[in-house]
């Protein structure tokens, strides 16, 4: 079953490979390794042909939904047509706004799910909403979220817009599923209303995996902790359920298969409230793979389950493999059910210290499996996960359970403010150590990411070919020193180089001037979202000193949503556009603007001009329809008269989101981000 999931996935990604060559041949490197080791390991020829059989029927399965589902509903982007889909999912917004995702036929032939995002509508799970004309389009990634590749992993390929002619049908085939829901809504608020917002919200979070209401700081203090996880439900939740309620029921001595069926109504209610997140739907197998192994008496392992899980989902859904929750939760659960076991089995576990030593080693191994899974995926990377996930999440655990039972029980049982008691205690340790330098790194650099796969993968072919739990500690040992030298190299390059960076979304854009670790920012348009970008950005580069901060529309609002998107980091001057001090803390330029000085270069505002002058050679920042001027010239907000000047750029949709970085004498460079 293991070589078989591992053949079948591997096959899978060989086939999104196809589209690039530098991938396909670093893959075929990859395979051709793996088969060399196996020869080595004394792998039979008849074992190899069964692997080899796995990795071609995924090959194949790929190619054809790559094909036949994907190319023929993606063909339909750019075109006029009508869709009439049965709703799958449904989410509520502020000012009467909810997104849909609907699972239904493009001009009554062609299978399709598709999201719509508009004004709410009298629909819910079961319902269908048809729209007489729409336009499809690919789903929308940018720098905050990659939606594409999220919504990929589902099989969602399109999005509805220029949507006219909605209608909604009433079907009412989902009742049981909308009932879930309501009743998931209600024990939310339930959970904020006797909790407060910040307790209630991040019990939700954990119970249900719905993140949307925790403030932003609240998620960045458990991230940087390493207990992020608790806050999406998969093993962690799954298995604590499944073992509490299976104890429960064998000291009340409850038949077995009756126990079984009731723990997995159970496990699929949550399932079913959180939305069936892949990572979820892997841990619900896994532990039914677990359970029936007990159930009748067999014998079966964690490595097992999990490649059963894993295979059973690629089977039904190849693009799978996209989706990072899925990724971070095969890895995590791997480190946790075969790793870690693989390298404590010999450990002394008589005294508490033994205990707490075994403890922490087994979630350093974890930590270590999703390692490079986290510096790929977030923005920053927790060095203290081990000890934190000794310390933190046996609270959170508790509390969960605690927030489970209540809703089992309607909220008749008074338990929740024990569980608010300990996610205090969580939340004042999170945010205490979140605030402690070199307690985490920023994972902005692709050279780090790329250094880490490359360690895990050297680990993996060291332990596969020795197969000697010392050697392959020391080899982990090596590559993590190799990541954390050139996590600091990359560090302080980035710290000595004056780098400019333009955020946003499309002609909305802010300025972040970065420097010997030093950061000014400058909002260009005043969009309530530009504040977001600038704190991912700060927090994947690992600058937490802000200089100034500048602000040129809409400034009383983005005043505020800037001390919240900055919780996190220091800013020392303020400076308003306008002619009167609004706040002591805040400075006013009026027309003559103002000039500041920053390492090796200045910043300067003239007649709505931002220019940052480096050695001499001028980066200016102005509205569109605002004559050029000498230097390179980048025009934001709406589009009047597009520039043909080769040394001008054009924020749109497309073109944001981007580092310049001044080589001198007239000479730059940009890097994507």
């Amino acid at each position: 079953m293991t070589g078989a999931a591992a053949a079948y996935v591997s096959g899978l990604f060989f086939v999104s490979f196809f589209t690039d060559i530098r991938k396909l041949l670093l893959f075929a490197a990859a395979i051709m390794v793996t088969l060399l080791i196996c020869r080595l390991r004394g792998l039979k020829r008849a074992d190899i042909a069964y692997l080899s059989v796995f990795f071609a029927v995924a090959v194949v399965a790929g190619a054809a939904y790559h094909t036949f589902c994907y190319q023929r509903v993606t063909s339909y982007i750019g075109e006029t047509v009508s869709y009439s889909g049965e709703v799958k999912e449904r989410r509520d917004y502020d000012g009467y706004k909810s997104s849909y995702i609907l699972d239904g036929k493009i001009n009554g032939t062609q299978h399709a799910k598709m999201t719509y995002f508009g004004e709410t509508l009298k629909a819910v799970r079961g319902d269908t909403i048809s729209f007489e004309s729409c336009v499809p389009t690919a789903p929308d990634s940018d720098y905050l979220f990659d939606s594409k590749a999220y919504y990929k992993s589902e099989g969602i390929f399109l999005s509805a817009e220029k949507v006219t002619g909605i209608s909604v049908t009433e079907n009412h085939s989902d009742v049981i599923k909308n009932l879930l829901i309501e009743y998931r809504e209600m024990m939310k608020s339930k959970f904020r209303i006797t909790l407060g917002s910040d307790c209630g919200s991040f019990l939700a979070g954990m119970v249900f995996g719905d993140r949307r209401n925790i403030d932003d700081s609240i998620k960045t203090a458990v991230y940087r902790c390493g207990i992020g996880h608790v806050l999406a439900v998969s093993g962690l939740h799954i298995s604590i359920i499944a073992f509490a309620f299976m104890t429960l029921f064998s000291y009340l001595h409850v038949n077995r298969f009756v126990s079984f069926g009731a723990v997995n109504l159970l496990m699929l209610a949550l399932v079913i409230m959180a939305e069936t997140p892949l990572s979820a739907v892997r841990a619900l197998i896994m532990t039914n793979f677990l359970m029936t192994a007990q159930l009748f008496r067999r014998q079966t392992d964690g490595m097992t389950s999990l490649s059963g899980a894993v295979l059973l989902i690629c089977l039904f859904q190849p693009f799978a493999i996209f989706s990072a929750g899925f990724q971070m939760s095969v890895a995590g659960t791997f480190g946790i059910g075969v790793a870690a076991p693989y390298f404590v089995k010999d450990m002394p576990s008589d005294s508490q210290l033994q205990r707490f030593t075994r403890m922490t080693v087994t979630m350093l191994v974890t930590t270590l499996m999703v390692f490079p899974l986290s510096i790929l995926y977030y923005d920053e990377t927790s060095l203290i996960s081990p000890i934190m996930n000794v310390l933190i999440v046996p609270l959170c655990s508790v509390s969960m359970l605690i927030g489970i039972v209540f809703i089992l029980t309607g909220g008749l049982i008074p338990i929740l403010e024990i569980a608010g008691l300990l996610i205090h205690i969580v939340l004042f340790i999170s945010d205490r150590t979140s605030q402690l330098r070199g307690t985490y790194i920023a994972s902005g650099e692709r050279t780090v990411a790329i250094l880490a796969f490359a360690g895990a993968a050297m680990v993996a072919a060291i332990h596969a070919i020795y197969m000697n739990r010392r050697l392959t500690a020391a080899a982990a040992t090596i590559a993590c020193t190799v990541i954390f030298v050139s996590s600091a190299i990359s560090g302080y390059i980035r710290r000595n180089t004056l780098t400019v960076a333009v955020l946003g979304r499309g002609a909305n854009a802010a300025i972040v001037v970065t420097y010997d670790g030093y950061a000014d920012i400058i909002d260009l348009s005043g969009h309530y979202k530009t504040p977001r970008y600038v704190r991912k950005y700060l927090m994947s580069t690992g600058c937490c000193n802000v200089s100034s901060l500048v602000l040129t529309e809409n400034a009383p609002s983005q005043y505020t949503a800037y001390l919240d998107a900055l919780d996190f980091t220091d800013v020392n001057n303020i400076c308003m556009s306008g002619s009167d001090e609004v706040m002591d803390e805040v400075k006013c330029y009026g027309d003559n603007g103002y000039d500041m000085d920053i390492g090796v270069c200045k910043v300067s505002c003239r007649d709505d001009i931002f220019t940052v002058d480096y050695n001499g050679d001028r980066y200016n920042f102005m509205k569109s329809g605002t004559e050029s001027v000498d230097g390179i010239c980048v025009y934001y907000g709406r589009k009047k008269d597009a520039p043909s000047e080769s040394n001008s750029i054009y924020l749109s949709k497309e073109n944001n989101n981007f580092e310049i970085i001044p080589k001198g004498n007239g000479k730059y460079s940009i890097r994507r981000l």
